[in-house]
């Protein structure tokens, strides 16, 4: 079972874990920026809701900048990241019919494009 099964879902495996993460990062930052998270515990979020204290009193917005911007890098990071690794991994998704780079500039054109009897692209 593991020699057959184990191959076919790693590269899944991988892709959802990196992916997962971004999703913690975030979550976990949004409870500590509301001010449900461990407060013992250093956290963007935490960081991000001292800045926001800070700059109403202080009217200094720039206060929310640094740990706004990590939480939105490092999470885009890992979506990235997480992306290429399945299409790196995953060589099916590069014959797929949704990735096909014809089908996408119709759909970005809001065109649709018409599709032959064997599947192809005109």
């Amino acid at each position: 079972m593991l020699r057959h099964i184990f191959p076919q879902v790693l590269p899944l495996i991988l892709a959802q874990a990196v992916l997962s993460i971004s999703g913690a990062i975030i979550a976990e930052s949004t409870l500590s920026f509301l001010g449900l998270g461990d407060p013992t515990l250093v956290s963007w979020g935490m960081m991000l809701n001292f800045a926001f204290e800070r700059a109403i009193s202080r009217r200094a917005w720039w206060f929310l900048l640094p740990p706004g911007f990590a939480i939105v890098w490092v999470s885009v990071g890992l979506i990235m990241m997480g992306t290429t690794l399945e299409e790196i991994v995953n060589p099916r998704l590069k014959t797929h019919h949704l990735f096909d780079p014809r089908h996408m500039v119709a759909l970005v054109r809001g065109v649709r494009p018409k599709v032959e009897a064997e599947g192809a692209l005109e």
